[in-house]
């Protein structure tokens, strides 16, 4: 970790990079459609509790890590572990949480009905071909990708990662009361839109 330290320390002093260079790095991509992604050079950008951060991810052979960087409070927060299923982004933002002493996200769970499960439950794809399946088990939504995450529905007909209440999933249905689509929102990066694919 103390090369993390001077990392940082580095960073934070305008010592590793002139400060004007870093803060091009920090600024989001352009895309050929005149919008832009969240993505500087090498670093993610984003708000988290109303203050700008940037973080980079990554993980090699068993091993996941993140480091954030919130400037204007001086805090990093560096997140490393040995198993390629521990939580690392979750606990990367709860500690983030913690040191700016904002509360821990809490959501009250809504019962689901079996038809309610079966409406939600099925394969849905973002435009980039990303798939994400919400799925029916004995009674509990989960929703399978790179990991399997248990669901829950809140009293906003939005479902949410019960291990990670930050996590949600917003669903849109439509005027038939069909679920055509839903939303991914994890903390620090960019919302991604998944449409029902059916047949």
């Amino acid at each position: 970790m103390s090369d993390l330290a001077r990392l940082e320390a580095g960073l934070a002093r305008g010592q590793l990079l002139p400060p004007s260079l870093f803060a091009r790095m920090l600024e989001p991509a352009p895309l050929s459609d005149a919008e832009t992604y969240p993505y500087g050079l090498g670093w993610g950008v984003a708000t988290y509790l109303g203050r700008a951060v940037h973080h980079h991810t990554g993980g090699l052979g068993g091993f996941r890590g993140e480091y954030l960087r919130v400037p204007d409070e001086g805090l990093a927060v560096v997140v490393l572990a040995n198993h390629a299923d521990f939580p690392f982004h979750t606990v990367t933002c709860a500690l983030t949480r913690i040191l700016l002493g904002a509360a821990p996200v809490q959501r009250t769970e809504v019962a689901t009905s079996a038809a309610d499960r079966r409406a939600i439950a099925g394969r849905f794809v973002s435009a980039d071909g990303a798939v994400l399946e919400i799925r029916d088990y004995d009674g509990r939504l989960a929703c399978t990708g790179a990991s399997i995450a248990a669901l829950a529905l809140d009293g906003e007909a939005n479902l949410y990662d019960v291990r990670d209440p930050e996590v949600t999933y917003a669903l849109e249905r439509e005027a038939s009361g069909d679920f055509s689509a839903v939303t991914l929102a994890v903390p620090l990066f960019a919302p991604q839109r998944f449409v029902r694919k059916t047949g």
